[in-house]
């Protein structure tokens, strides 16, 4: 009897392993997420003056293999003001995920920030946050050290908290027990801002103190007691008053990162109560809607330790999800892997030194020759126009952390720089904080989900045929099209639907053509008026607006860059360009670029002080500072000289 008991008990608890399996497989496949796509754009620098050009190309990747996008598909470029306004817009068309394009900026342009956005219709299934956004600065080129006055970097006394935000982690305060909690503190435009401060009881003890680490974050312990309540304070800011009475939890269960590295991932499930001991919960990793995998944990004690190989994360951010015995969700926290293939690049020019206008060949190689060379993009700019360590974003940074958490990421490529504290501090720190509820992939679409929005290819025009009379939609009346570029016209003809609209698809031309659109008259039919119908455009995250309103600090010599490139021995040089004759030939090594040059030294030499770059033009600049120089107007006459012909005007050269 006892060995028919012992069977039977034994077919049961496989039957409700069987039974666990089945359901959790079910969770998984009824969690999983669409692919999305994922944008970025390579300009050439982040700083440009009015009637300058942005050089830039765009990538299109898919979110779960980090593949380029193949086939062909529209992207859309806005440039926005600080106001939110649209000042340009810009369609190129991506082939195979890559799409070169510029953006010429009319000299009517307000010095200022703006904010450079890209985005597909793909993507306007998923919100604005899912678009790409920059800041770019644009300033005037007749005074650019006087935009960069103008722009003076704040005072840090200057600014105010605007808001300080305390993130426990695993979502929730457990009484009894030590809670690792995380704050962040920003100011009006959303830029993380240091901050002290202290967190005390109801009779105003104080349980600890806190400062912050980087930007404006930091990590304290708080041990809420049974009955007890807790506030923080912030010396900075008098007035600020924060409690944690709505994420204290006096019964419940949550996930603690014990320890990262590059081999173990130590995680502590832990626990105030012995409500879930017994219980079986599963721990769960999913990446970008994906479930990587998932282990069953059986409840022993109130602190149980999950150790995983690290290897089994993707590179970028990982969600762990803690599930109780019914599959609802009790606490998750998001972790950042490094586990990132990245190719290491050789670039090596073929000279040390060369000549303005003189060739210069740059090869580029990887250090693994198996494997196929990157798809590149490149920009040749001034040094003091590119930030170089301190670049706010790159491509990295982008497809791993900007499109993963919703909402403005202050200078997201600093965390994988070492710069003030290590990388992986920050990125933990970034996880705790603006990974708290901000994660991308939360509130996505289910993998069955039909979507509005397909990828399109090439313009599109869209309208509505009415009555001019009753305003009434007309149906299936022939709308015809013609297009005239470059003397060549192409024409097209459908009929309007049941709602009075048509659409024109699939138009493919560069820059500019004209567009006619006809709707064809019927025997007693009255006038038709014709409405196009405007595009759909999502509005800007008032958060990335918000942003455009802090001042950068720029070198003031990034802003004189186009009229101020000369190098400081060339000044040297040029200051005695009359001494001797070993000098002479030093200058021409550094400013000559092989022309021959009928006129090889100048009467007068002028350099532009620094203080001296605010002249609305040359001649104002020149007034009184070469002797004998007339000048009336536009006619500028210099006294005592004349050249070959007689004239005595000036010859201007400038830089040579």
């Amino acid at each position: 009897m006892k060995k028919i008991i012992i069977l039977i008990t034994v077919q049961l608890f496989l039957l409700i392993l069987e039974l666990n399996a089945q359901q959790i497989e079910n969770w998984i496949k009824s969690n999983e997420k669409v692919p999305v796509e994922k944008i970025y754009l390579h300009t050439d620098r982040d700083l440009y003056t009015t009637g300058d050009t942005i050089w830039l190309k765009s990538y299109i990747t898919d979110s779960r293999s980090g593949r380029l996008i193949p086939g062909s598909e529209n992207v859309y470029l806005q440039l926005t003001g600080e106001q939110g306004e649209p000042v340009l817009e810009l369609k190129l068309m991506s082939i195979n995920g890559q799409a070169p394009g510029h953006i010429p900026l009319p000299d009517t342009l307000q010095q200022g920030n703006y904010l450079l956005s890209g985005f597909t219709d793909y993507l306007m299934n998923f919100g604005n946050e899912s678009f790409f956004y920059k800041t770019v600065t644009i300033m005037e080129p007749s005074g650019s050290l006087r935009g960069v006055m103008l722009r003076k970097p704040e005072d840090p006394v200057a600014r105010k908290i605007a808001n300080v935000d305390f993130l426990p982690e695993g979502g929730k305060l457990l009484e009894g027990i030590s809670n690792l909690v995380a704050f962040k503190a920003i100011d009006e435009n959303g830029y993380g801002i240091d901050v002290t401060g202290m967190v005390k009881d109801a009779s105003g003890n104080t349980v600890v103190t806190f400062g912050s680490d980087y930007k404006g974050m930091g990590l304290l312990f708080l041990t809420p007691e049974p009955g007890k309540t807790y506030h923080a304070v912030i010396n900075e800011s008098p007035s600020f008053h924060y409690t944690f009475d709505s994420l204290v939890v006096s019964e419940g269960i949550k996930i603690h990162l014990v320890n990262q590295t590059s081999h173990n991932l130590l995680i502590n499930i832990s626990g105030n109560s012995d409500y879930y001991l017994n219980e079986t919960l599963y721990l769960v990793n999913m990446h970008r809607g994906n479930v990587l995998f998932y282990q069953p944990v059986q409840i022993r004690e109130q602190n149980q330790l999950v150790k995983f190989d690290s290897n089994m994360l993707k590179g970028g951010i990982n969600q762990l999800i803690l599930l109780d015995s019914k599959l609802r969700p009790v606490s998750e926290q998001l972790i950042f892997s490094d586990n990132i293939d990245l190719n290491e690049l050789i670039i090596k020019p073929d000279k040390e030194k060369i000549a303005s206008r003189s060739e210069l060949n740059v090869y580029i190689s990887e250090n693994d020759s198996l494997n196929e060379i990157s798809n590149l993009s490149a920009a040749v700019v001034h040094e003091t126009a590119y930030p170089g360590n301190n670049t706010s974003q790159n491509i990295l940074s982008q497809l791993l952390i900007s499109s993963e958490l919703k909402g403005f990421i202050e200078t997201p490529a600093d965390y994988f720089s070492d710069s003030i504290i290590n990388s992986k501090t920050k990125q933990r720190l970034l996880m705790l904080t603006n990974g708290w509820s901000n994660y991308f992939w939360n509130n996505m679409p289910d993998i069955d989900t039909k979507l509005k929005y397909q990828q399109k290819t090439g313009l599109e025009l869209q309208g509505i045929a009415t009555n001019s009379k009753s305003g009434e939609a007309i149906k299936n009346m022939e709308i015809t099209l013609l297009v005239e570029k470059d003397r060549e016209m192409a024409i097209l003809e459908q009929n309007t639907d049941d709602n009075g609209k048509f659409t024109f698809s699939g138009l493919l031309f560069n820059d500019t053509a004209k567009v006619y659109i006809q709707a064809k008259k019927q025997r007693g039919r009255n006038k038709t008026n014709i409405n196009l119908i405007q595009e759909e455009r999502l509005p800007i995250p008032d958060a990335y607006l918000e942003s455009l309103n802090t001042n950068y600090n720029y070198p003031a010599a990034s802003d004189i860059t186009s009229f101020l490139t000369m190098d400081v021995k060339k000044n040297q040089y040029a200051r005695r360009i009359r001494s001797t004759k070993p000098e002479q030939k030093k200058l021409k090594e550094l400013t000559g670029d092989g022309h021959f040059r009928l006129y090889e030294q100048a009467d007068h030499v002028i350099e532009i002080p620094k203080g001296e770059v605010s002249f609305g033009n040359i001649i104002d600049f020149l007034e009184g500072k070469v002797p004998g120089l007339d000048i009336s107007g536009d006619e500028i006459t210099l006294r005592g000289t004349s050249g070959i012909s007689g004239s005595s005007s000036p010859l201007f050269l400038v830089d040579g």
